[in-house]
This record gives C-alpha cells, sequence and structure tokens, in this order.
C-alpha cells in the first residue's frame, strides 16, 4: 500500500480477529505506566479485556475473557519496504483513550439501526533509532477486538509501501 501523508491513512491491517466474547472493566485513566509498561483496555461490559504492552521494544498484547486467556502474548508491528521494521525499537510516547458509542442506520440489511460501543485506545509510539511514528489503535467491543495501524504524516515518510504486518510472535 502507498500513502502520502497529508492523507493520515488509517492502514486497513486490521490484525485483530473478530474474537466472540466481551472485555472487562471500565477503561482508566490514559496513561502508559512506568513501571508496569502495559496499558489495559476492557470491553463496555467489562467480560472482555485487551492488555498491549512494550517487551523488548516490541509491542505485544494480549486477550483474556471472563480470566480466560483467548490470545497468548503476541507481536504486533509493520515492516515497510526500505525501512526498519517497526516491530522492535518502539518506545511509547503517550496513550490516549476514549469511549465510542453512536448508532447508525444501514442503507440496506436486517438491522434497522446498527449499534457501535466501544472502548477505544491510542498508543502512540516513535522508534528511536529511525524516528518514524506509529500509532496503535486498539478497539474492544463486547463482542470482538480490532487492531489498526496508523502512520501520522511526518517528515521522511513521504511515502511508503507496507510490506508485512504482525500480529503473532515473530522470531528474527
Amino acid at each position: 500500500m502507498v500513502s502520502k501523508p497529508g492523507r493520515r491513512t488509517v492502514l486497513g491491517a486490521t490484525a485483530g480477529a473478530a474474537l466472540t466474547g466481551a472485555f472487562s472493566a471500565p477503561a482508566r485513566a490514559a496513561s502508559f505506566a512506568g513501571t508496569s509498561g502495559h496499558v489495559t483496555v476492557d470491553s463496555p461490559n467489562g467480560r472482555l479485556r485487551v492488555t498491549v504492552l512494550t517487551a523488548s521494544g516490541g509491542l505485544r498484547y494480549q486477550v483474556v475473557r471472563d480470566g480466560r486467556v483467548l490470545v497468548a502474548s503476541s507481536g504486533l508491528g509493520l515492516d515497510l519496504g526500505g525501512r526498519p521494521s517497526l516491530t522492535s525499537g518502539l518506545v511509547v510516547e503517550s496513550v490516549k483513550r476514549r469511549t465510542i458509542k453512536e448508532s447508525w442506520r444501514p442503507v440496506w440489511g436486517a438491522d434497522a439501526l446498527v449499534r457501535n460501543h466501544a472502548r477505544e485506545c491510542v498508543v502512540r509510539t516513535v522508534q528511536s533509532a529511525s524516528g518514524i511514528r506509529l500509532d496503535l489503535v486498539v478497539r474492544v467491543f463486547d463482542d470482538g477486538v480490532g487492531f489498526r495501524y496508523h502512520l501520522p504524516a511526518q517528515t521522511g515518510l513521504d511515502t511508503y509501501t507496507v510490506t508485512a504486518t504482525s500480529s503473532c510472535t515473530r522470531r528474527r
């Protein structure tokens, strides 16, 4: 995929599988705990929880439903053609949270009204060596999880080609 930074393109790397279930507990204050190095996002009904953390400079996630691990610790990241891999060397700069609660009417389909209710967390990272910024958007619904990679507009990243996305453990 080739993109220009002015478009603020959200990469369609919906790496999160549509998991049946729900995330737990309400979202807490937006901070990336310096000592624990992780952030959790819970579904609106509190049964499904996603934890995102950095380990050795790489982003990892885990999904738990009702205390049972559905997805064990797995890696996240992007490979861009001709640039350093964004699967390591990442430092979290900030975490931003919000709750999404909206409804919309589809043009066609069985439902007259579609409810979109989720908790979202944007983990903003930068790769120390290259200076490339990568945002990981995590959405937790009562019945699933979604991940999205976002490369914000930045100097030196006029165009790029995504050669691989990672949502599994990667060994190099």
